[in-house]
């Protein structure tokens, strides 16, 4: 949101634009207040190419029509920015791109890879099954084919489904090994 209430924590991003480009960003953006509420300790993405060229472009356009709304500063810089070339983006996303890498290797943390509950002897079978009974019926509906697969497993006879049942227990114990 732009408005005048406390601002993010990106006059470093801005500063780093600066050094970068040799311009001046003299606007910020401003924190929603609501997500300061829930988390005040979180870090503040940095800005996109186009907030980059908005923060350096905003006063110059507003300083050549000072009648605009922010409505319509907004627009301008939109039609600006979509009229830039290329090449004249090209400070702006270096910028960006850069202050991105710097707050992923900053702030992202991998999250632990917890493992998948194993699935059932009825999906495993469902599985394995889907791809035949799809080439058969080419024209069936996926909850007709998911009808069709279901009357074969509950015609399979119990030592033809005792296959699965194992597959599923074998999927268990290397589940609860993990999860340990």
């Amino acid at each position: 949101m732009l408005r005048d209430a406390p601002r993010c924590d990106l006059h470093d991003v801005s500063a780093r634009f600066q050094s970068a480009t040799g311009s001046s960003c003299s606007y910020v953006l401003t924190q929603n207040s609501e997500q300061a509420a829930s988390d005040p300790d979180k870090p503040k993405r940095p800005l996109s190419a186009y907030f980059l060229f908005t923060a350096e472009n905003r006063a110059k356009v507003k300083a050549a029509d000072p009648s605009l709304s922010n409505t319509e500063i907004v627009k301008k810089l939109g039609e600006m920015w979509r009229g830039l070339p290329d090449a004249s983006k090209a400070p702006y996303t270096d910028a960006a791109a850069k202050a991105k890498a710097e707050y992923d290797a900053k702030y992202k943390v991998e999250k632990e890879k917890t493992p998948k509950r194993p699935l059932s002897a009825y999906m495993l079978f469902s599985n394995a099954v889907r791809p035949k009974v799809k080439a058969a019926n080419p024209s069936a509906a996926f909850g007709e084919i998911a009808k069709m697969i279901g009357a074969q497993w509950r015609e399979m006879p119990p030592s033809a489904k005792q296959e699965w049942l194992d597959a599923e227990a074998k999927g268990k114990k290397e589940f609860e090994a993990l999860n340990k």
